[in-house]
């Protein structure tokens, strides 16, 4: 009896113990302490995959935290199970959100790798180059780095290779030893290679000499058709030896392709004749107006320009920022009426105005991380930074203070920026990725204010003054890059104009009504003057300066109508239309020449 009730003692639990196990958390069997870390593991990296899957990315923790997950339910252990769950379905669903994000960024990276090459192509450089090949080429005389005159008329006989490069661009430098190999392999009686840049005599010397070039270059522009429209380098002519075109190759080549072209069998189709530009579709003046030259200044290192009321004085000014970091400030009449240090040697600059404190210039380089603001002194107020690269930036008064706010264009997929005038961000819209061209149009009523933009997929987007979509216009179905906005009369009336991938001048108002267009324009980069836009003969309206496909500078009404022209201007760096002592004054920017014309009848 005493030994059962002994027995049964031992196996009875003790009260005591009972009672403490219930006040205190349950001990987990032995080796699952490491099922819950991986329980946890996979909630945690679930949760991150998800809130990470805007930057793809996310999809590397997904992957692991599904791993983690299934290998805890796998052991089927009793604890964290639903944690265990939940973290392999944020897993899943962090991961697909990742695949369809990685796809959009596919497609918009594709999108933006097609118009740049399309932009860098001039609209086609390469179909338009074809259209010369069978032609003979025009005879042009060029001076190499020693002094000799080298024309094509005098190499009748031999193969001719003329290449179009710069120090500066990486595909021209990685051609360059396929040349030097060619000139060693064939002799000069049946070859000549000629090396073409537009940058000075030091720069190509000293690039020469560093490389071992062992051919002619010469330093040329403003060179005849079809080398006039060629604005993608390297681009590579071959002449047979009875002066005809008989290929072009843009871009990269290899050894093989450039030999091959080289030394091929004379040309064997027929010959043709130039081809024949695109008839303008802008209408003729009743009132015949010429551009009638005013003066013109030298600014060695010029390389941007802008015009605007700087000084407070209620006169419009010319500012030009050259290399060395020099704004120079020039009057309507063409006199220098000072200069000021800068921060960097801008590559783009833009008056604004900020009514307390006067007139501020924003400036920034094209891909370049921020835009600066300077005062009248030159002195750095504020920059506005960017990590991906800087498109355009423009300044405009958003919501009717008389103070400029700022429309900043990102590179990569930094989207639209709306910034105050004292630099700090007001809204931004991430959606649309790259930005090409941007604007902004202050209605006299801010409620009429629009915010225009160019993006990756060649749609223009409008915008109110708070960020907020107003509609997407695409006109004629054409991709843009390339854009522009004004306000063009008392009346809020704004019109749109923009070019398309073809080279097709479109005018439009913001709801999409075209109101004229017209042929192939000289396709310029989305980064250098497209368009100005100025009163130019004083009837109170804005007319519109841009770049025909012949290469003449034209002045358009806003109904579409020519009043004027520069005719081969296709070398032309910059320009702008800015008001003048006559009514309005086209100014160009070319080499460091600073000219200005008045529309005269």
């Amino acid at each position: 009896m005493t030994n059962n009730q002994e027995s049964n003692h031992g196996e009875a639990p003790n009260p005591d113990l009972s009672s403490q196990a219930g006040n205190s958390p349950k001990e987990l069997p032995p080796g699952s302490h490491a099922g819950v870390g991986i329980a946890v593991a996979s909630f945690v990296l679930g949760l991150v995959s998800l809130l990470f899957s805007l930057f793809v990315i996310g999809v590397i923790f997904g992957i692991v935290g599904l791993v983690f997950g299934i290998v805890h339910l796998s052991k089927r252990l009793p604890f964290f199970k639903a944690m265990a769950i939940w973290g392999v379905l944020l897993s899943v669903l962090g991961s697909l959100a990742c695949i369809g994000f990685g796809v959009f960024y596919g497609i918009k990276i594709h999108q933006a790798f097609s118009a740049m090459s399309e932009m860098q192509s001039e609209g086609g450089i390469q179909s338009q180059a074809q259209e010369y090949i069978g032609m003979a080429v025009p005879d042009i005389s060029l001076t190499d780095m020693d002094g000799n005159e080298i024309a094509l008329s005098q190499l009748k006989g031999k193969r001719v290779v003329l290449d179009f490069w710069a120090t500066w661009c990486p595909p021209c430098k990685k051609e360059i030893p396929h040349f030097i190999k060619l000139a060693n392999e064939v002799k000069t009686d049946n070859l000549a290679i000629i090396g073409i840049s537009h940058e000075d005599k030091k720069t190509l010397q000293k690039y020469i000499k560093k490389i071992g070039i062992n051919y002619p270059i010469a330093s040329a522009d403003n060179l005849p058709s079809p080398f006039a429209s060629i604005s993608s380098i390297p681009t590579t002519f071959f002449i047979d030896r009875n002066g005809i075109i008989q290929n072009v190759l843009v871009g990269y080549h290899d050894y093989d392709t450039l030999k091959a072209n080289a030394v091929a069998e004379n040309y064997q189709g027929e010959l043709k004749t130039a081809p024949i530009q695109p008839k303008s579709g802008l209408k003729d003046s009743e009132i015949k107006y010429t551009l009638k030259p005013q003066w013109i200044l030298n600014i060695p290192g010029a390389v941007s320009i802008c015009a605007g009321n700087w000084g407070n004085d209620g006169k419009e000014k010319i500012l030009v920022a050259d290399n060395n970091k020099t704004l120079h400030i020039i009057g309507v009449e063409g006199q220098i009426q000072g200069n000021i240090t800068i921060p960097e040697a801008f590559g783009q600059i833009e008056i604004g105005k900020y009514k307390q404190n006067g007139y501020r210039l924003l400036g920034y380089s094209n891909w370049g991380h921020q835009v600066t603001v300077v005062d009248t002194n030159g002195m750095k107020l504020w920059e506005y930074p960017s990590k991906d690269g800087v498109n355009g930036a423009h300044w405009g008064d958003l919501d009717g203070d008389n103070n400029d706010e700022m429309i900043i264009g990102m590179n990569g997929f930094g989207g639209i920026h709306a910034v105050s005038c004292d630099g700090k961000q007001r809204w931004k819209v991430s959606a649309i990725g790259n930005v090409w061209n941007q604007s902004i149009v202050a209605g006299h009523d801010p409620k009429n204010t629009l915010v225009f933009a160019t993006e990756a997929g060649g749609t223009i987007r409008v915008y109110d003054s708070n960020g907020q979509t107003v509609r997407t216009l695409q006109p004629l179905g054409k991709y843009y890059a390339q854009m522009t906005a004004s306000l063009i009369d008392a009346n809020d009336d704004i019109q749109v104009v923009a070019i398309g991938a073809d080279g097709a001048v479109v005018a439009f108002n913001p709801a999409g009504q075209i109101k004229w267009t017209t042929g192939g324009s000289k396709q310029r980069s989305w980064r250098t003057s497209s368009f100005a836009c100025g009163d130019m003969d004083g009837d109170g309206r804005k007319d519109w300066a841009f770049l025909e496909a012949n290469g003449d500078l034209v002045i358009a009404a806003p109904d579409g109508t020519k009043l004027a022209s520069l005719p081969a201007q296709k070398g032309i760096e910059r320009f702008l239309i800015c008001s003048g002592l006559n009514g309005g004054a086209l100014v160009t920017m070319s080499k460091g020449d600073i000219s200005s014309y008045s529309l005269s009848k």
